[in-house]
């Protein structure tokens, strides 16, 4: 059976497939590139480490040449695991989160088509993931999974990379987002004010967005 066919006999149902599909597909290979990305920079570090050990092992060193090249050697290091790190992860945070967003206002849109609903998810104030949510619950009258609590805390941690930078002190709120840092495996605070991201966040949303998909799609469509 040709997929015209599969179509016409079920236009519901494989809208549904595809949906599911996509979805399945893009955070199956944004997990990929994570692993990728991530084994690269262990990679580099562990080479730091190497030549370090290998340029101790060559040469007869006084003390304060030894110290002086180890501090050249930790500069190279920290860059990788304080810096580049932060920032790759920074990146996959927010992509996460738009493709989040996406995927919700394509939701929205088809079920207002799907179901002939008088209201669209542009005629509700608001923007994002919380307009969505809105329309999801509102208009689809449609609960939305447990797992929407920890994309909404992703929310609060995406807005302060794209307009602070990481700098908690410089948003609106930064007594509730430190406190949800604190209590969020993988997320840490540098100087009580920088987010920093580890690997096992990044991982863990991008689990729970799959999970949360996977839940939504079943009560949605």
């Amino acid at each position: 059976m040709d997929i015209y066919t599969k179509y016409t006999m079920d236009p519901h149902g494989f809208a549904k497939r595809v949906i599911e599909e996509q979805t399945r597909y893009k955070l199956e290979s944004v997990k990929d590139y994570i692993s990728e990305i991530e084994l690269k920079f262990k990679r580099d570090m562990e080479e730091i480490n190497k030549r370090y050990e290998a340029e101790v092992a060559a040469r007869h060193l006084d003390l304060e040449t030894l110290k002086r090249m180890g501090e050249d050697f930790a500069v190279d290091y920290f860059e990788i695991e304080k810096v580049l790190l932060n920032i790759f992860r920074r990146s996959i945070l927010v992509m996460v989160y738009s493709f989040i967003e996406n995927s919700m206002n394509s939701l929205c849109r088809y079920l207002h088509g799907y179901k002939k609903l008088s209201i669209g998810i542009d005629d509700l104030k608001g923007v994002g993931i919380e307009r969505a949510k809105l329309y999801l619950e509102k208009v689809c009258l449609i609960d939305l999974p447990n797992t929407w609590s920890r994309l909404e805390k992703l929310n609060r941690i995406r807005n302060c990379i794209v307009h602070a930078e990481g700098d908690v002190d410089a948003t609106k709120s930064p007594g509730k987002l430190k406190n949800i840092i604190r209590h969020t495996k993988g997320l840490e605070l540098e100087s009580d004010r920088f987010i920093i991201i580890k690997e096992s966040y990044v991982n863990s949303i991008v689990s729970s967005a799959e999970i949360f998909f996977n839940q939504l799609y079943e009560k949605a469509l």
